[in-house]
């Protein structure tokens, strides 16, 4: 029997606001940005933010959460050189939120817990972790605030993992308290029915996935040889495998106190009310609005609910094209094209009457749909006029049946094998004779009637 892997997720989410957690230091990448209060000096009290209990507060409603009554904040007490007070400061009892849960695909993903808490400093090894003579710490990021969002063990895989976060960072930028100058790390606790382990600090979604499908079959192999051990380690993104830390803690070992220089703050239901009344439009209500406006299919209202300007693209287009080819386009070639020059859609969002110019030819059969997907590829790399590009480059549909035979006769002949292949029975071979005639003609020739032409001069050729 398959061992199957448990999997629960620990999120730290660094929220926009403009200052820290618990002083008026700019929160972000700024340098230097310290003050008494970042530092932990003595007698330096520190002042919630309100803005940042709003933020978590707008999360925990877009994640069903049930919220608490009051907010208590805590010292959570060790040693480590990224924090000068000795402490953090964080939630325990009560958790700000719990009980929330997140629908991806047909699973349901149940969320343990959401708090605030303040990040601590950023440190550098020179060399890495085990073999620097010392490290360098950042002071600056002290401070800044994050929600910390820990889910049940209820994944099975890396891939649900992924999928989650995806939605995650899709929710959150709904919400509009995360952009693309914060940061989001995770840890993640995998176990095969055996000790837990936990992945410390993973930078990105797609490292997240890397981690843990490394992390599965290293359990794997080292249960066999009953080695495995209850411990937390670090992901290597260079060489792709976790590397032990230390041995893991337990929560008695942080010798929570309650923080003495904080007063409890009572969340009233007019502040939780107010919160609610301008909570957006979620990824699972923009995704039904989608298909019941648009028409278009429910992969493509999912994938158009997910990337917040890639639909801001689509909804500015669909009204003058076809929304089906415009929701087509948009999830498959310019998706394709940013994942393939890692960009995000708000790199393009300049370029909507362009890429809306693009299928308008399309639709009205001026260009072919393989064209626009190569206009489309140099489009994301710099804006120009698609008009002047496709009469420059000669990639007007063309439909001249005289011309295309001349073409495809020409391909035929070269490629008698390939002839001999389709009258076998080897159908496949047909999308060869069609895709070469189209490079030649540089993807103008229409698809159609290209195939009737080749078709017909392989049964001639048989006379």
């Amino acid at each position: 029997m398959t061992e199957k892997a448990k999997i629960g997720l620990e999120v730290h989410i660094q929220i926009k606001t403009k200052s820290k957690l618990f002083c008026s230091c700019p929160s972000g990448k700024s340098e230097n940005n310290v003050c008494p209060i970042c530092l932990g000096m003595p007698g330096a009290l520190p002042t919630p933010n309100k803005k940042a209990i709003e933020y978590a507060i707008r999360l925990a409603l877009a994640l069903n959460c049930e919220l608490a009554e009051k907010i208590i904040f805590w010292r959570k007490c060790y040693f480590y050189p990224d924090l000068p007070k000795n402490f953090q400061i964080t939630q325990l009892e009560p958790p700000l939120a719990k009980n929330g849960k997140l629908k991806i695909g047909k699973k349901i993903i149940y969320i343990r817990e959401l708090h605030l808490e303040e990040d601590p400093a950023s440190i550098t090894y020179p060399a890495d972790i085990h073999s620097s003579r010392y490290c360098i710490v950042d002071h600056s990021r002290s401070g800044t605030p994050l929600i910390e969002l820990v889910t049940e063990p209820c994944f099975d895989s890396a891939k649900q993992c992924r999928l989650f976060l995806t939605k995650l960072v899709a929710i959150l930028k709904c919400l509009k308290i995360f952009d693309e100058s914060c940061v989001l790390r995770v840890d993640a606790n995998v176990s095969l029915n055996g000790p837990r382990v936990e992945i410390k600090n993973i930078g990105s979604i797609k490292e997240v996935e890397r981690a843990i499908n490394y992390e599965i079959i290293r359990q794997k192999h080292f249960a066999k040889l009953g080695k495995l051990k209850r411990e937390t380690r670090l992901w290597d993104s260079t060489s792709k495998t976790t590397k032990p830390m230390r041995e893991k803690e337990t929560e008695e070992e942080y010798g929570y106190i309650v923080e003495p220089n904080i007063s409890v703050i009572e969340i009233t239901k007019e502040f939780i009310e107010k919160i609610k009344k301008e909570l957006p439009e979620l990824p699972d209500q923009k995704a039904e609005r989608l298909i019941k406006q648009y028409k278009i299919k429910p992969e493509f209202a999912e994938i158009l609910s997910l990337d917040y300007d890639l639909c801001e693209i689509f909804e500015n287009i669909a009204t003058d094209i076809s929304p089906n080819l415009a929701a087509s386009f948009l999830c498959t070639e310019v998706a394709g094209a940013l994942n393939y020059e890692e960009l995000e859609a708000k790199a393009i969002l300049d370029r909507t009457e362009e890429i809306k110019e693009l299928l308008e030819m399309v639709e009205k059969n001026k260009i072919t749909r393989k064209a626009a997907k190569k206009i489309v590829e140099k489009l994301i790399s710099k804006k120009f006029s698609v008009k002047q590009f496709v009469s420059t480059q000669d990639m007007y549909l063309v439909s001249d049946e005289k011309k295309l035979e001349e073409i495809c006769k020409k391909v035929v002949k070269e490629n008698k094998k390939a002839v001999e292949d389709y009258k076998n029975g080897k159908e496949k071979v047909l999308q060869f004779f069609i895709g070469t005639v189209m490079k030649m003609t540089n993807f103008s020739a229409d698809p159609q009637l290209v195939r009737k032409i080749i078709l017909r001069l392989i049964e001639n050729s048989a006379n």
